[in-house]
């Protein structure tokens, strides 16, 4: 049985531990909140020479780089974004505008008003994309020359 100066000392030990736990829980909490809130993501707006306007949005964190581009319903990932990346007009004809920006082919289907990935194009979720894209090439010369479809691949389950 315990006498009352150990059980004193006991409980103080006790109030040390409890204080020191809460003491870290409180620095923690405190420290994920500035981590939490310190925003270190951008923002790159291009607008290019036919009117388009994308936004390269980098996660500051992660490095993950998304691009996506006002009045479309298109986005994508970038896996290798550089701030000084640029995108690049490749054609841009009666049916069809194209750009490129680190390796990806994006082109704008007027006559749908659609943006799509070129290498979307390869999977049957795309189907009727790559039909216009299709017939837009047999039809325009200029777009042959900066654009070939990629071949069929099996839809990612």
């Amino acid at each position: 049985m315990l006498n009352n100066s150990q059980t004193k000392t006991i409980g103080k030990v006790i109030a040390i531990i409890a204080a020191t736990l809460f003491g870290v829980i409180v620095l923690l909490v405190v420290a994920f909140i500035i981590i939490w809130n310190h925003d270190d993501s951008k923002e790159y707006h291009y607008t290019t020479e036919y009117g388009d306007t994308f936004t390269v949005s980098v996660d500051g964190y992660l490095g993950k780089a998304s691009l996506s581009c006002s009045g479309y319903r298109f986005g994508c990932g970038i896996q290798y974004y550089n701030e000084g990346d640029q995108i690049m007009s490749l054609c841009d004809t009666l049916n069809i505008t194209c750009y490129e920006i680190d390796g990806l082919t994006i082109c704008k289907l007027k006559q749908s008003n659609q943006m799509v990935l070129l290498s979307w194009l390869a999977y049957d979720s795309y189907k009727e994309q790559r039909d216009e894209l299709q017939r837009i090439l047999q039809l325009d010369e200029e777009a042959r020359k900066y654009i070939e479809l990629p071949e069929i691949k099996n839809s990612p389950k």
